[in-house]
């Protein structure tokens, strides 16, 4: 029990850490469409997870590959590509 509150609490906290990202995001003059699918992206996967839908490990894998294209847009920003 105290397994699943701690995996519980530490997804939590990444969740909340990228949603800021998507904010920060939005304050750096992202458009409000590249926000709004990750946002979008995030709240499902998050559902999806508290619903049973997907299990810790799925959850990881898109958690890890949101992430990577948070990175992606950084990168394509800092460049002048967006």
């Amino acid at each position: 029990m105290i397994g699943i509150l701690i995996t519980f609490f530490i997804l939590k906290l990444t969740f909340d850490s990228l949603l800021n990202e998507c904010n920060r995001l939005a304050d750096q003059g992202f458009s409000e469409e590249q926000i709004r699918i990750l946002k979008s992206r995030l709240v499902k996967l998050n559902l999806d997870y508290e619903n049973g839908i997907i299990d810790e490990e799925s959850y990881r894998k898109n958690e890890l590959e949101m992430m990577r294209d948070l990175n992606n847009a950084l990168q394509q920003k800092k460049g002048g590509n967006i």
